[in-house]
């Protein structure tokens, strides 16, 4: 259920968690993904175990930046779902910029600069796949207007 890289849950691990949900949950559940900028520039750099150890800082600085109560998922290479329940949009928003603004500050392995774009989505009366989809796509806005930004679907 966990991603073994960097104690993420993986998708599986999402979905029992998203199993657990009851319906008054998902009416305030929010969603972050987050992906890190460039990201795929820094194995041809620094080496792949850089690249891990970069992915592994990552979410360590997610889980100090972030709430108890989120779940950090990781949904492919470089990119993480970060669930948030009892959140509106604005407060998913507000905690997508708090994390952008933790990683830009954040002082990495040999100088290396960070920062990440982040989707932001609110459950509405939908199924999950759509949802998650919505997210993604806000987090390809952000990607394809520059880096180091949030968008809201």
């Amino acid at each position: 259920m966990s991603c073994s890289l960097t104690g993420a849950l993986n998708r599986i691990g999402l979905r029992k968690c998203f199993d657990q949900l009851t319906p008054t949950d998902l009416q305030n559940l929010s969603i972050i993904f987050l992906n890190i900028d460039n990201y795929q520039d820094l194995s041809p750099n620094y080496g792949q175990p850089m690249a891990d150890k970069i992915l592994q800082l990552f979410v360590g600085e997610i889980n100090i930046t972030c709430r108890s109560s989120d779940t950090l998922v990781r949904w492919n290479t470089e990119e993480f779902l970060l669930a948030c329940p009892d959140t509106t949009l604005a407060q998913a928003v507000a905690v997508a910029d708090k994390i952008r603004a933790n990683i830009v500050d954040s002082a990495w392995p040999k100088g290396i600069q960070l920062s990440c774009s982040t989707g932001v989505a609110q459950m509405h009366d939908e199924d999950l796949n759509h949802f998650v989809a919505r997210a993604n796509k806000a987090l390809y806005k952000a990607k394809n207007t520059g880096s180091n930004r949030t968008a809201a679907a």
